[in-house]
């Protein structure tokens, strides 16, 4: 169990911006967002054996996924009845501002962006996108990624498996 971790964000001034992240010791609800069947639902599955919460699939048209209730499926995790943790997003580039600030409406309180295409894609459009994400990590909401792998700790069932 970690007692602390602090996360800092990037700012114009020399003082950083230090949040606590102490709280991912106490997941209890973790939503995938965007999970596709072109991709086998991946993400999803990957979780789903050994998280040790509430896990829910959100995507605007899937409406049922082999092997994983039914009643876990939202069309937008603004319709989840209870608390959300922690979103893994896994929506195209030009979707992922979007879904931030419906996990910051929502109450989310970490989550972690595996879509690319932002300044690793070597644009101005994708360098611009990434500068959004940032100006959204100094709210409420703490970011990691984008293009990252996430969060990993076993301990509540957040690692990737094969």
């Amino acid at each position: 169990m970690f007692n602390f971790i602090l996360l800092m964000t990037p700012s114009k001034s020399s003082n950083l911006n230090v949040k606590d992240l102490s709280f991912i010791n106490n997941i209890e609800s973790m939503a995938v967002i965007g999970p596709s069947k072109k991709r086998n639902y991946f993400f999803l599955f990957n979780h789903q054996e050994n998280f040790k919460g509430d896990l829910y699939a959100i995507h605007p048209t899937v409406k049922e996924i082999p092997n994983f209730p039914k009643e876990n499926i939202y069309s937008s995790i603004r319709d989840i009845p209870g608390k959300v943790d922690f979103a893994f997003i896994t929506v195209p580039a030009a979707q992922v501002l979007k879904v931030i600030d419906e996990c910051a409406e929502k109450g989310v309180k970490l989550v972690s962006i595996f879509s690319a295409e932002f300044s690793d894609a070597g644009t101005e459009k994708g360098r611009r996108l990434e500068e959004e994400i940032i100006k959204r990590a100094q709210n409420k909401v703490r970011i990691l990624g984008p293009n990252g792998m996430g969060l990993f700790y076993p301990r509540l069932g957040i690692a990737w498996r094969s």
